[in-house]
């Protein structure tokens, strides 16, 4: 039997050394997840012991029906209106911003690069400054607690114009030439050739906006006045008062919440990686 080299014990401890702290981190990252699991399945009384224990002593599965059955805050209207305001957002970002970003990297017309220089500005400010002026505009349109009020204004973000003109760069110039021989227009080149390229940029830009607007909840909570047009992360911030907090109600909520991410990423993780790799890309 050979004698192991002092390097190759080195580097076999190394390679254990780097699992060891794989596993440490994977396992904090977690953390948080499995506590709210544990959470949604204790008693009030257990929620509230000091020293807090991990593993319930009874698991309580009143807690997922007790959430939909409370009176003033109906959270099966606010997951119907956090699905529809998700949904149609998404899909309104990535036609907007597929139709901009083409226009950016494929066309030519004055002021482009000016007009394109001031959207990526516009992803380095702030989005609480926003607020006010995003406000005051739907104030001005009667808009406040509709839901035009949660779609309109997530349609103008710069994020998915420079997202998918990174991408529409590589696409290779002498295949949208070969459109314009044939007499296809812009559009019919957008349509045809362009979007069924850029799969992995769309369903990644996608993904993003879909979790965004799904989570989102300063703006719904400024804009929305009636238990009615709730969304989901709205409604579940009344499980937690100034004087009492349902911690159990409040996780077992979340978890529910959590459903739909889990479900995108678990369908979509493949083109997380792949669209933002090719989206770096320039022909």
């Amino acid at each position: 039997m050979s004698r192991l080299s002092p390097l190759n014990v080195f580097r076999s401890f190394t390679k254990a050394f780097g699992y060891v702290l794989l596993v440490a981190c994977a396992f904090l990252w977690v953390s948080p997840f499995l506590w709210m699991l544990s959470m949604a399945f204790k008693t009030h009384r257990e929620a509230a012991r000091i020293p807090p224990t991990w593993i319930p002593e009874e698991f309580i599965t009143d807690n997922f029906v007790q959430v939909f059955k409370t009176a003033s805050f109906p959270l099966d209207r606010a997951f119907l209106n956090s699905c529809v305001v998700s949904a149609i957002v998404t899909l309104g970002v990535v036609l907007v911003a597929s139709l901009a970003a083409f226009a950016y990297a494929r066309l030519e017309f004055k002021g482009r690069d000016l007009l394109f220089g001031i959207i990526l500005a516009s992803l380095m400010v702030p989005g609480p400054v926003f607020l006010i002026p995003q406000y005051l505009l739907i104030w001005r349109l009667n808009l406040l607690d509709t839901y035009s009020s949660l779609i309109l204004p997530e349609l103008a973000g710069g994020f998915g114009v420079f997202l998918l003109r990174q991408f529409f760069m590589g696409i290779p110039r002498d295949l949208l030439d070969a459109g314009r021989i044939d007499g296809c227009s812009w559009f019919r080149i957008f349509f045809s050739i362009a979007l069924p390229l850029s799969k992995p940029a769309l369903v990644t830009l996608g993904m993003f906006t879909f979790l965004g607007a799904w989570n989102s909840f300063t703006w719904p909570l400024v804009v929305l006045e009636s238990p009615r047009m709730m969304t989901l992360p709205v409604a579940l911030s009344y499980f937690q008062g100034e004087f009492y907090s349902s911690y159990p109600l409040l996780m077992a909520g979340v978890s529910i919440a959590t459903v739909p991410v889990l479900i995108i990423f678990t369908i979509g993780q493949k083109w997380i990686v792949e669209g933002i790799t090719l989206s770096g890309l320039k022909g």
